[in-house]
């Protein structure tokens, strides 16, 4: 079957706008996926909270929390599942669409067959054994998802000629910025972008839903909080991971919405099935060896792991490549207008040289260079004195950064005041509880953890009750575990 004229040539941007509407279509067909997930682990927090209020513990998140049970929030933490394995299986199809690109045709080599033959593939990223069945159906739709959007940009518009030379000097300025791309990374990105007014709102929108989603991939035994089922006569040595609850029980399937169910013999529902042989084991390893049994979604984390490692970059490439054939288009129309966006574009490879000149010339003397950087009017240099030279920076000076105005340096103060329990620091932490940023709180929370001063245990349990962010409190929550294990032992009758 013909996808497109080839008497009339191939267009890069009709390849570049079919790969980026199809991208999009996978995004929407797993952020659907993903709401599917998050509405039932929602349901799965919420009763985990239930269970933690009847036992007078603290939780993390109240159980009729909006980012809980809100539609539109649980809808922001499925856009996590869109763009991640979305993106992923679409970049796949899209290496796959260069072939029909080139040849116009569907022929041998675009077919059912080797588009079925995605699908295991689709499979290894994005398989929930907890929705078996809808995981199969998604991977078979992707697909259908993403060539349809593709052929119908290939069928759209006009071939243009395209000049290989301009083409060149408007996509200079991105290989030089983003040119070695190890150097490159969505937390790289993310500090750029921290303190604008836009990477602001995009930064508190990704934090404030990322719980949810990470509760639908995170093995039992690293959540901050979990409700453990047990049957009776177990015995295991103490102590259990913090934010446990363990509800012993002769049924334990008989408990509701408990996060893992350990039996010592086998039972009706889901279990690990407890094998009593030598000496007691540590509860911790207990509750480890059950979550990996239980690890349904180990896929999907590896799936939303690849895109953070590699998948980022290649959905950012592409995404530079389109603007580049948009200068080229825009210049068609007026060369002026052209040259002035293509001048606004230069400042991404001037701010790569100018990053990598401050960083060369505070390697060659870093012990008068830190301090020199650490005063500068420029927030880059106070920025990169905290990230190359923390060491060498005084509590004085450490405290002084973690009341800077960027949020992007007051962040690396207080990771950098780690592990240090001199009082300015103390002071500083204390401050710091109030800072506006929920990115920059939790590396306060987390400091405060290492640190464990007598203060510290009050400050983390007022950040608990108090926070606004779910995503600070649940560092509040880790960091306080850190110095006084949280867990209880309940026997249920």
């Amino acid at each position: 079957m013909r996808l497109l004229d080839t008497s009339k040539g191939r267009d890069l941007g009709r390849l570049l706008n079919g790969i980026l509407l199809g991208t999009l279509a996978c995004i929407l067909l797993y952020t659907v996926f993903g709401l599917i997930l998050v509405r039932t682990h929602a349901d799965l927090v919420a009763a985990k909270m239930e269970w933690f209020l009847r036992n007078d513990m603290r939780v993390v998140i109240s159980p009729e929390a909006p980012y809980l049970q809100a539609f539109h929030h649980q809808l922001g933490s499925a856009l996590f599942f869109g763009v991640t394995l979305g993106s992923m299986t679409a970049l796949f199809s899209s290496a796959l669409s260069i072939v029909p690109w080139v040849t116009g045709t569907r022929g041998k080599w675009i077919n059912p067959v080797l588009t079925l033959l995605l699908i295991p593939l689709y499979l290894f990223l994005m398989l929930s054994r907890e929705i078996p069945v809808l995981s199969v159906l998604w991977a078979a739709l992707t697909p259908a998802f993403f060539w349809i959007p593709w052929i119908y940009a290939q069928r759209r518009g006009q071939t243009k000629r395209r000049n290989p030379a301009r083409l060149a000097l408007f996509a200079l300025p991105f290989l030089l910025a983003f040119v070695p791309l190890g150097t490159v990374s969505s937390v790289t990105v993310r500090n750029m972008l921290m303190g604008l007014p836009s990477g602001t709102l995009l930064s508190n929108f990704y934090y404030d839903h990322t719980l949810l989603a990470a509760h639908a991939i995170k093995p039992v035994f690293y959540q901050a909080q979990k409700v453990i089922a047990i049957s009776e006569g177990i015995e295991f040595s103490e102590p259990l991971p913090s934010g446990t609850l363990l509800l012993r029980h002769p049924d334990p399937c008989a408990l509701p919405s408990t996060s893992l169910v350990i039996s010592k013999t086998e039972s009706d529902c889901p279990s690990f099935l407890y094998a009593a042989s030598g000496a007691a084991p540590m509860g911790q390893t207990l509750v480890r060896d059950a979550s990996k049994h239980f690890d349904h979604n180990k896929a999907i984390r590896k799936g939303t792991r690849w895109f953070f490692k590699g998948g980022f970059l290649a959905v950012l490439f592409l995404v530079f490549a389109r603007i580049v054939l948009f200068l080229e288009d825009v210049y068609d129309r007026s060369k002026g207008t052209a040259l002035l966006l293509f001048a606004v574009v230069l400042v991404l490879p001037s701010l790569r040289f100018y990053n990598g000149y401050l960083v060369r010339s505070l390697n060659a003397d870093p012990n008068t260079k830190a301090y020199e950087y650490a005063s500068a009017k420029n927030a880059t240099k106070r920025y990169l004195s905290l990230l190359h030279c923390s060491t060498l920076l005084s509590y004085e000076t450490l405290a002084s950064l973690s009341r800077d105005p960027d949020p992007s340096v007051r962040h690396y103060a207080f990771i950098a005041m780690r592990y240090h329990r001199d009082p300015i620091v103390t002071s500083a932490l204390k401050q710091g509880v109030s800072d506006p940023e929920q990115i920059v709180r939790t590396k306060v929370y987390q400091a405060l953890g290492e640190i464990g001063e007598d203060d510290t245990n009050r400050l983390l349990d007022q950040a608990i009750a108090q926070d606004p962010s779910w995503y600070a409190r649940d560092y509040a929550y880790k960091a306080r575990g850190s110095i006084e294990r949280i867990y209880k032992i309940v026997d249920k009758m």
